[in-house]
């Protein structure tokens, strides 16, 4: 019995940590290509403000602000991104914030934006930003 509660436990271990929605993380790649230099400053202006905040579908405009975030203007996309209390971005292990999972993610329902994923430069800016401290 104690081998099987230590291999259940060496599993847990490699499966890696969840989020507090009960997803798992997900593995950020230790090389890749970003669409830009990963500030935030690009990633609002050149993904963010683009894909998320305007328009008459935009879901995370002031007005709609789905989820209680609001990516309406720089200021206001970093503090409701950094909110304390919805693990939103998580230095301490880049891969299980949910902005990683929702960028991340294959079920249509649950990746962000809604309708496609972002490329795989633009998540790669996003995770190298998070992964080096996600600074103003």
């Amino acid at each position: 019995m104690p081998r099987l509660v230590l291999a259940f436990g060496c599993m847990m271990l490699m499966v890696g940590c969840a989020s507090s929605e009960g997803e798992e993380c997900v593995a950020i790649p230790s090389a890749c290509a970003p669409l830009y230099e990963p500030t935030f400053e690009n990633i609002y202006s050149q993904t963010f403000a683009s894909k998320c905040s305007v328009g008459n579908t935009a879901c995370h405009s002031t007005s709609a602000a789905k989820g209680d975030l609001v990516l309406e203007g720089m200021d206001a996309a970093y503090e409701s991104l950094m909110a304390a209390g919805y693990e939103r971005v998580n230095v301490d292990e880049p891969g299980c914030g949910v902005l990683a999972q929702r960028i991340e993610s294959d079920d249509s329902g649950y990746v962000m934006p809604l309708g496609a994923k972002l490329s795989d430069a633009e998540r790669c800016s996003i995770h190298l930003w998070v992964r080096d401290g996600a600074k103003r």
